[in-house]
Order: structure tokens, then C-alpha cells, then sequence
């Protein structure tokens, strides 16, 4: 199984898009090309669940972020059950995954709870973000 070429779609809950840093939202605004007004360049289809999301994105390609976000720097997921699978996954199907610093998968965890912030799919739209 292999991430389809020229994905465009992203999975975000907007309720947090102010809560972001800035790399984030410029990417978010990128995707949705708000600086100039015009139609969206992707299209933001989230269902709040990341094994629903990532499902989805594994089959049609595209990009899951779960961002660090203040007053939450660690975010939500849990680094040893949720993230590291579905980066495994991710790069097997020839897709990347990221916490915003290095890759999910040289993240050594400190504890069995341990959150990360998370951004997994297409190599692609994961390197455009890091851009």
C-alpha cells in the first residue's frame, strides 16, 4: 500500500486553529489560501478521530495534524498508542511523520502516557509543512 500521488486533503479541528503557532497556521492559511481570497487549494475533511481520519488519509492521501497548541505545548496524543502506529504505518505506505521537530519514530518516550504534537501523511504535504 502506497500514499496516492497529489493528495489534497488535510485533517485539523478548527476550534484550536487559534491556539497554533504560527508555522501551522501559515501552513493552514496556505491550504486554504486566505491571503488572496481564492478557493482553497485543500480540502479539510476531519472527523475528530484519529483512526477515522487516518484511515482516510492512508487510502486518499492527504495530512493529519495535531498540533501543539498553547496552554497544551504537549498536545493530545499519546506518543507510544496513537502516534507511533500510525507513523509506522505512515512509512511503510512511503508517507512521513513528524512532531514538528524530528520524526515521530526517533521520539523516545519518557513515560507510557506520554503526548506529542503529530503531523502524519503524504512525504509531500508533511515537507511542505516543515517549509
Amino acid at each position: 500500500m502506497k500514499f496516492p500521488k497529489n493528495a489534497k486533503t488535510y485533517s485539523l479541528d478548527y476550534r484550536y486553529y487559534h491556539l497554533v503557532n504560527d508555522a501551522v497556521r501559515k501552513f493552514l492559511d496556505h491550504c486554504n489560501k486566505i491571503e488572496d481570497h481564492s478557493p482553497g487549494l485543500y480540502s479539510n475533511k476531519t472527523t475528530g478521530c484519529m483512526v477515522a481520519d487516518m484511515h482516510r488519509i492512508l487510502l486518499n492521501g492527504g495530512i493529519f495534524l495535531y498540533p501543539a497548541m498553547t496552554g497544551m505545548p504537549h498536545s493530545k496524543l499519546r506518543l507510544m498508542y496513537e502516534c507511533n502506529p500510525f507513523a509506522f504505518l505512515a512509512e511503510l505506505c512511503g508517507g512521513m511523520a513528524i512532531n514538528g521537530k524530528m520524526r515521530i519514530l526517533d521520539l523516545i518516550p519518557q513515560n507510557i502516557h506520554e503526548r506529542c504534537p503529530v503531523f502524519i501523511g503524504n512525504k509531500e504535504l508533511v515537507l511542505e509543512l516543515i517549509r
